[in-house]
Parts: structure tokens; C-alpha cells; sequence
């Protein structure tokens, strides 16, 4: 279900899209606006069609794509690449809110598993802080994961949950980067990394740094 369904039913009192937090999740917004797919549809549209794919309202843009090749001549079977396309790109969607709650759920386990008393956990993502506070939420299809995680909050030892922006937290986003050069599995540091050295200090200052800075 969109947001903007979610929002007209009562489940959300929101329907910002979880993705980029800058507009409403309508259909065309979740397949093909968000900033986190456009790009995605630009490397497969030919520019020649670049006006009329991305301005056509939802019923017209699937017509179109079934009935047009709007890629580039060697797209042959374009309405069936169109169509895989909608679908990964909604399947990615979905798997996004679980890929957020996983990784919330491995990391207090870790922690506990370590002996961490006092833990402050940081999320970019205000919806999926809220599906952990809210207990409204009960019929979300990951109430089980929710409930575990919920389960881990109420053991001895204090966890803050903490809304922060993508920009006010550039260490988390270079470990991220970082975690690509590195081995599958866990991978533990027990001191700051050099490179974190200098974001670290934008992040303090609440300072963005600049690309390449």
C-alpha cells in the first residue's frame, strides 16, 4: 500500500515518501518520480523521450510504455524491460522499511551480545523510529520483526532512539561507503576509523561538508 492510501485509511499520519522525505508517495511518485529510481529510468529511456515519460500522468505513462519502445533501438522488447523494471523497482521499495528494521534489530542484538548498557541508535528514517514507539501499530506486515525489536528496548539497559537527518550524520554514511572495500559479515572497529576523522567534526559542528571536502 502507498502512502498516500496509508494516510487516507488512518495507518500514517504522513504520506511523505519514506525514500527521499520530499514528496507524496502516489503511484507515479513510488515508480518512477522519487529521486532514488529516476536515475534509474534515465539510463533506460532514450533522452529523445525524456519529456513525455516523465510528465505523462500513471494511466498514459504505462499505455505508452506498452505500446511504444521508448528506450533505444536495440530495445527491441521494451514493454517487457518497462514492465521488470516496475516491478524491481517496487519490489526494492518494499524491501527498503525491512532492510531498515533489520539492520535495527542486528545492531541492538550485537550490542547486547557485547555487553553495551547504554546505547544511543541513530535512524535518518522518522517512520521506521515511529513503528518501534508507536504501539498503534499492530497490524503492520512486520509486526514480528517490530515486536523483537521492541522486546530488545525493554531489557536492562537504556537505548535512545534518535531521528537524524542523512545530512547530520556524514560518519554513518562514510562507514556505509566504507563497509563496500570490506569482507562479508561483521565487521568491528574498537576505535574510529581515520577517515572518519574529519566528517566526524562536520557532523559536531553540524556542518554538511561539501562534496569532495
Amino acid at each position: 500500500m502507498k502512502d498516500n492510501q496509508r494516510l487516507r485509511r488512518g495507518f500514517t499520519d504522513n504520506d511523505i515518501c519514506k525514500r527521499c522525505g520530499q514528496s507524496s508517495e502516489s503511484a507515479i511518485h513510488a515508480i518512477r518520480d522519487c529521486p532514488v529510481v529516476s536515475g534509474l529510468w534515465k539510463s533506460l529511456v532514450h533522452t529523445r523521450y525524456y519529456n513525455i515519460f516523465f510528465t505523462s500522468n500513471l494511466q498514459d505513462w504505462i499505455l505508452c510504455n506498452l505500446s511504444k519502445n521508448m528506450g533505444y533501438e536495440e530495445d527491441l522488447d521494451w514493454s517487457s524491460k518497462f514492465g521488470i523494471t516496475c516491478w524491481l523497482v517496487w519490489k526494492q521499495r518494499n524491501q527498503w522499511v525491512f532492510n531498515e528494521l533489520w539492520s535495527i534489530y542486528f545492531g541492538l542484538s550485537t550490542a547486547r551480545d557485547r555487553g553495551y548498557k547504554k546505547v544511543m541508535l541513530e535512524s535518518n528514517s522518522s517512520f521506521v523510529i515511529k513503528l518501534i514507539q508507536d504501539v498503534s501499530f499492530t497490524t503492520h506486515p512486520l509486526k514480528r520483526l517490530i515486536l523483537s525489536i521492541r522486546n530488545f528496548l525493554k531489557k536492562d539497559w537504556q537505548v535512545e532512539l534518535i531521528h537524524t537527518l542523512r545530512e547530520g550524520n556524514y560518519v554513518a554514511l562514510s562507514l556505509a561507503v566504507h563497509a563496500h572495500s570490506l569482507p562479508l559479515g561483521l565487521n568491528w572497529f574498537n576505535s574510529t576509523p581515520s577517515f572518519c576523522t574529519d566528517v566526524y567534526r562536520f557532523d559536531s559542528l553540524g556542518v554538511v561538508p561539501l562534496v569532495g571536502s
